[in-house]
């Protein structure tokens, strides 16, 4: 014969460890929405940046790269990267860190999303 303790102890374990999943999961999902929110935020915030600085001249586009906001684009350790590109994929414009990381790089060769190594 089982026990009344023993079936109410069963049941409130299940019904904590219920309650603590659940909580665990949406704490998850909550924090992970708020986490990839800011990374868009602060990913748009940069190319706005960059599209705030550029010029073109003489047919030929341009950055300003004397403006104190792209210090992270010129950093000698771990730089950051960007590359502007027509509606055809053609690169008309990158960064000096993926410049010099991409020499030998085909831009025809990538379509709308590609993996590539960078040298960080």
């Amino acid at each position: 014969m089982i026990s009344v303790r023993r079936t109410l102890t069963r049941s409130l374990a299940l019904a904590v460890l219920l309650v603590g999943v659940v909580t665990f999961v949406g704490v998850f999902l909550f924090v992970r929405a708020r986490v990839i929110q800011q990374f868009d935020v602060s990913l748009r915030t940069t190319a706005e940046t960059i599209a705030g600085l550029l010029q073109v001249d003489a047919g030929k586009l341009e950055l300003d790269e004397r403006d104190e906001s792209l210090t992270e684009f010129r950093r000698p350790v771990r730089p950051s990267y960007f590359s502007v590109t027509d509606p055809a994929g053609r690169v008309l414009l990158r960064s000096h860190a993926l410049r010099t990381a991409l020499t030998d790089f085909d831009s025809a060769s990538v379509g709308a999303a590609s993996q590539i190594s960078l040298p960080d």
